[in-house]
C-alpha cells in the first residue's frame, strides 16, 4: 500500500485530552464508541491532527514537520505511525473502500463477541453500570480514604497475627482435591465478582462509566472482568489508582474476615475452609492481580505511577527488537514518546517475558495434571500457539532478511541451534515437577495375620472373638490323623534301620551298615519335617492384641487347608499400607523411599516404604484394588472364576504407618500415595506419554 499518496481521515468523535508529564506534553485519546483509550506523544498528535481527509499522508507529514521542526518524523516513522493508527481504528481511508473487518464499528462489535479456547475463554455478560449505580450508596462509603486506610491496617494486623500464631487447621493442600473443586470454584467466583464490583463502584464514585462484565475461564476455572477503562480520563492520578486497587483491597478484606471467622467458628469444616480459602485468596491476589508483570491491576498501577502508558506492549516490542537485532534482522520500529525510558522498558519487557514463560508452562503442566490424556492435547495446542507459531514466523523473517547473506544465515543457524540446545538441556536437567501416584489400602502387618501352617480338622477353639491375647497364646488346635500315622510310620522305619545297622555291625558288613545309616538319616529328616508340621496343628498368636475374625465359632469341626487365614491379631498401633505400583513407577517406591500418603478427607502425612516385591505380577495383592470389586484399577477375570487379574503386571509395596496415624484409620480404608519423580522433566513426560499411548491402544483394540 502506498501510504504517501493515500488520504486518511481521523475517526469521528475522538476526544483528545492534553496532559503535562515529567517529560513534556502527552495526549490521551478517548474513543467513546468502543470505550478504548490511547496515549500518544506530541509528534503522533501533530500528525494525527493533520489527517482531515483532504490531504495525503505525505502532505500531512509536511504540515506536522512545520510544527515539530527538528523533532519531525522520518519517512519510515510516518509509515509505522500510519500502520499503528489504522490497526487501532483511529483513522480511515477517505478515498478507498475499507473492508468491513477493519471498520471501527465492526471492531466495536467484535469486542463483545465470545471467544473460546482451552486456556482462555471469555463470554460477555452485559453492562455492569446499573448494578454499580445501585450499589454506590451502599458500598461507596466503604471505599472512602479513611475507611480504606483503616481496612488496610486491619488486614495487616490479622495477617501478621495469623503468620505468627498459625491456626492448626491442617495443610491447605486438600482444598485442591478434585472433590472440593466445585466448592472452590463457587467460592472463588463469588470472591472475584465482589472484586470486580469494587472496581465498578469506585469508578462510578468518581464519575466514570462502567462497561461490560465478562465471564472468563482459565483452564475452566471461572474469573470475571469488568471494563472500567473510563477511569483513564480522570485527571487525578490518585483516583485512577484507587479504581485499580479497589479489587485487591476487596480481596484482602474478605480474606482477613475469613481468618477472623475461622478463629471463632466451632465447626472443623468451617474453620478449615475459611482458613485455607483466605490464604488462597490473599496469595492469588498478591501473586496475580497485584503482579505488575501481568496485565491486571498491578500493571495499571505501575504504568500510571511511572507515567509510561502501554508499558506491556512497549516492553514486548523492545525484547522483540533485541532478538531481531541479535540475529541481524532489521527490527520493527517502536512508536515511543520518550526514548529515555528505553532501559526501564527493556528490563520490564525481559521480566515480563520470563514470567509469561513460567505462567504458560505452569498452565500446560496444570492441564496435564488435571485432565491427563486430554490435558496433553490441550498443552500441545497451547505450546503450538505460544511458541511454535511465533518461532516459525521469526525464522521466516530471518530467512527472508538474510537470504543472500551467508554470514548472517550462519549466525542465525548457530543462535537457533544454541537456543534449542539450551531448551533441551533445561528439560533434561530440570527435575520433574509432578509426583507419581498409586492406590493403597490400609491393612494389618503381615505378622498380625494368623494362618494355618498344617492342614487339619479344627478340634478345639481356646479363645473368643475380641478377647485379648498375648504372643504365644494357643488359639486353636487341629487334628490330622494321616499326619500322625505318617509320623508313626517314619519312627517305625527309623527303628528298623537301627536294627539292621546293629546286625550289620555284628557281622562286620560295613557296606550294609553305611547304607542303613544313610537311609536312617534321610528318614530322620522326613520325620523332622513331619514333626514340625505336627507342631503346626497348634495355632499360636504371633503377636499381642485382640482377636478379630469372621465366623470364628463356626470353624469348630471344619477342615482348614495349609496357608488359610483364620483370624487377625489386631493392634491399633500397628497398621500398614498395601500399595499397588505400576511398573514404570517402581523406582520411586523402592525400599526406603519417602512417600506422601493421604487417607480419607483430612489425614495425610509422610512415611517410608518398608518393602517392595522383587517381581511384578498381574495377581492383585488384594481384590479391593480391582475395578469389579469397586477398586480404581482395571481388571479381568482370572483363571479361577472367583479371582481377578490386572491388565498389566504391577508391583506391591508395603508402608508401615506411624502409630499416631495407625490409631486413627481403619483396616480397609482406601488411600492414595505419591512419590516425587526422580527423573528429568523430558524423561518423565515421554514416559507418561508412552504409558497413555499404550492404554489408548489397548482400549481401542478391545
Amino acid at each position: 500500500m502506498n501510504w504517501a499518496s493515500l488520504r486518511l481521515r481521523r475517526r469521528e468523535g475522538l476526544n483528545c485530552i492534553p496532559r503535562r508529564s515529567r517529560d513534556g506534553w502527552e495526549y490521551h485519546i478517548e474513543v467513546p464508541d468502543s470505550a478504548e483509550f490511547f496515549w500518544i506523544g506530541p509528534r503522533e498528535y501533530a500528525f494525527l491532527s493533520a489527517l482531515d481527509g483532504t490531504v495525503t499522508v505525505d502532505q500531512a507529514a509536511r504540515r506536522a514537520a512545520q510544527t515539530l521542526k527538528d523533532d519531525a518524523f522520518s519517512e519510515a516513522q510516518v509509515w509505522q505511525t500510519c500502520v499503528w493508527l489504522h490497526e487501532h481504528g483511529l483513522v480511515t481511508a477517505a478515498d478507498l473502500a475499507v473492508p468491513s473487518s477493519a471498520h471501527p464499528e465492526h471492531r466495536t462489535q467484535t469486542r463483545n463477541r465470545p471467544t473460546f479456547s482451552p486456556f482462555w475463554s471469555q463470554f460477555p455478560m452485559g453492562s455492569l453500570d446499573p448494578v454499580a449505580k445501585a450499589l454506590l450508596p451502599l458500598l461507596g462509603p466503604l471505599h472512602s480514604p479513611v475507611i480504606c486506610g483503616s481496612g488496610l491496617a486491619f488486614c495487616f494486623v490479622v495477617f501478621l497475627r495469623d503468620l505468627l500464631s498459625p491456626l492448626d487447621a491442617g495443610s491447605p493442600r486438600h482444598i485442591f482435591w478434585p472433590e472440593h473443586w466445585i466448592w472452590l470454584g463457587l467460592a472463588w467466583l463469588a470472591a472475584k465478582v465482589l472484586h470486580e464490583i469494587s472496581h465498578a463502584v469506585v469508578c462510578r464514585k468518581y464519575g466514570g462509566q462502567v462497561g461490560a462484565l465478562s465471564l472468563a475461564l482459565i483452564l475452566f476455572a471461572p474469573l470475571v472482568a469488568v471494563d472500567v477503562s473510563s477511569a483513564w480520563k480522570f485527571r487525578s492520578k490518585w483516583q485512577r489508582l484507587h479504581v485499580s486497587l479497589a479489587g485487591i483491597y476487596s480481596d484482602l478484606m474478605l480474606a482477613a474476615g475469613l481468618l477472623c471467622l475461622a478463629g471463632v467458628a466451632y465447626s472443623p469444616v468451617t474453620i478449615r475452609f475459611c482458613y485455607d480459602f483466605a490464604w488462597l485468596l490473599a496469595g492469588g491476589t498478591l501473586l496475580f492481580n497485584a503482579n505488575p508483570l501481568m496485565r491486571f491491576d498491578g500493571y495499571y498501577v505501575l504504568s500510571d505511577l511511572i507515567n509510561i502508558p502501554n508499558l506491556y506492549e512497549k516492553g514486548s516490542q523492545r525484547v522483540q527488537g533485541l532478538v531481531y537485532r541479535a540475529v541481524g534482522v532489521p527490527a520493527p520500529e517502536v512508536i515511543s514518546r520518550d526514548l529515555g525510558e528505553s532501559k526501564f522498558v527493556m528490563i520490564y519487557g525481559l521480566l515480563a517475558v520470563i514470567w509469561r514463560v513460567f505462567v504458560s508452562l505452569g498452565l500446560c503442566l496444570t492441564a496435564i495434571a488435571m485432565f491427563h490424556e486430554i490435558g496433553v492435547v490441550i498443552a500441545a495446542l497451547g505450546l503450538f500457539g505460544w511458541y511454535v507459531r511465533p518461532t516459525a514466523r521469526f525464522a521466516r523473517d530471518c530467512l527472508a532478511a538474510n537470504r543472500w547473506n551467508a554470514f548472517r544465515l550462519a549466525r542465525v543457524g548457530f543462535l537457533g541451534t544454541a537456543f534449542v540446545a539450551l531448551i533441551g538441556f533445561g528439560l533434561l536437567s530440570l527435575p520433574c515437577p509432578w509426583n507419581v501416584t498409586a492406590p493403597a489400602l490400609v491393612d494389618f502387618p503381615e505378622d498380625s495375620l494368623v494362618r494355618v501352617e498344617t492342614s487339619g480338622w479344627v478340634r478345639a477353639l481356646h479363645v473368643e472373638v475380641g478377647g485379648r491375647v498375648e504372643r504365644g497364646t494357643l488359639l486353636m488346635e487341629l487334628e490330622n490323623e494321616d499326619l500322625v500315622a505318617e509320623c508313626a510310620a517314619l519312627k517305625l522305619s527309623i527303628e528298623k534301620c537301627r536294627i539292621k545297622e546293629r546286625k550289620a555291625l555284628s557281622t562286620g558288613d560295613t557296606s550294609t551298615m553305611q547304607i542303613e545309616q544313610e537311609k536312617r538319616h534321610a528318614i530322620d529328616k522326613q520325620l523332622q519335617f513331619k514333626t514340625a508340621s505336627l507342631d503346626g496343628l497348634r495355632v499360636l498368636a504371633p503377636v499381642s492384641g485382640h482377636l478379630v475374625a469372621v465366623d470364628w465359632p463356626q470353624l469348630q469341626g471344619t477342615y482348614l487347608k495349609e496357608g488359610q487365614q483364620v483370624c487377625v491379631i489386631s493392634d491399633e498401633r500397628r497398621k500398614r499400607l498395601l500399595v499397588s505400583v505400576a511398573q514404570p513407577d517402581s523406582k520411586q517406591f523402592s525400599a526406603g523411599s519417602t512417600i506422601h500418603f493421604r487417607i480419607g478427607q483430612d489425614l495425610q502425612s509422610l512415611a517410608s516404604v518398608s518393602r517392595l516385591t522383587p517381581r511384578a505380577t498381574v495377581i492383585p495383592v488384594s481384590d479391593a484394588f480391582c475395578s469389579p470389586a469397586g477398586g480404581p484399577l482395571p481388571a479381568v477375570p482370572g483363571d479361577d472364576p472367583k479371582t481377578w487379574d490386572f491388565l498389566e503386571p504391577r508391583f506391591a509395596a508395603y508402608v508401615d504407618l506411624p502409630e499416631s496415624v495407625a490409631e486413627r484409620v481403619f483396616v480397609g480404608q482406601r488411600a492414595q500415595v505419591s512419590s516425587r519423580v526422580d527423573r528429568s522433566l523430558l524423561d518423565a513426560a515421554g514416559q507418561q506419554l508412552r504409558l497413555w499411548s499404550r492404554e489408548l491402544i489397548h482400549s481401542i483394540s478391545r
